[in-house]
């Protein structure tokens, strides 16, 4: 299938990665996910990045991690109006801070990483704020499970190459993870590079096809003024 074909391609974005907060490594390393190395700086961000631009989140987590506010037991507990507070520069701000205090009191009683991926997703999905897409970015990048959060930027970039994903979310992450094995490394190189090439040059108008890495074998290449 060109699912297959299209990770193939996407080793050509790897070197742009780090450029965007994407540090690409083995299957296991966390590091991808903006260059963290604990798991739940991973569930924080997940959580503030919902609708907002990734400098504005990085600036507020920053500040929670100066003020140690970065641990379960710490956000678990601190009083809702100081949270809100702290997160006033990014969107949601309010709904985002029960979110995280549900989502710390829940890992200070389950132990995800013991869990298989479906229980541990179901387990996350209870947590208010906590959406499908959310979810499986924090089980892909926090804990290593074979997920993939199904977004429109990876439906967008995989239509426009010639791959056509079936348009529930759960049957169109189950025929990635089948198309690619489950593999770890595969899954993450997928979401982080398709995001990147939504945003550069695959974008919804104005498409960049020109200096896209994948136009070569993109089925819906632009040619003429309207690729730039």
């Amino acid at each position: 299938m060109r699912l297959s074909r299209l990770v193939e391609d996407l080793e050509n974005v790897k070197s742009l990665l780090p450029g965007y907060g994407w540090f690409p490594g083995p299957g296991d390393s966390l590091s991808w996910w903006a260059g963290y190395s604990d798991p739940f700086h991973i569930v924080v961000t997940a959580i503030l990045v919902q609708m907002s631009r990734w400098d504005v989140v990085d600036r507020v987590f920053r500040k929670l991690l100066d003020l140690r506010l970065v641990e379960p037991k710490a956000l678990a507990s601190i009083d809702p109006g100081v949270l809100e507070e702290l997160l006033k520069p990014v969107n949601f701000r309010r709904s985002k801070a029960r979110t995280l205090t549900g989502i710390s009191k829940l890992l200070l009683e389950v132990d995800v990483s013991n869990l298989d991926v479906e229980d541990a997703r179901r387990i996350l999905l209870r947590v208010k704020g906590v959406g499908r897409e959310t979810a499986d970015s924090i089980l892909l990048f926090a804990y290593n499970k074979p997920t993939i959060p199904v977004s429109r930027q990876l439906r967008r970039v995989a239509w426009r190459y010639g791959v056509e994903l079936p348009e529930g979310y759960e049957d169109a992450r189950r025929l990635v993870l089948r198309e690619l094995d489950y593999n770890l490394y595969k899954l993450k190189l997928l979401h982080a590079s398709t995001t990147i090439i939504a945003r550069e040059f695959c974008r919804v108008k104005s498409v960049r096809c020109s200096k896209c890495p994948l136009s070569r074998g993109c089925h819906k290449r632009v040619y003429g003024p309207e690729a730039i």
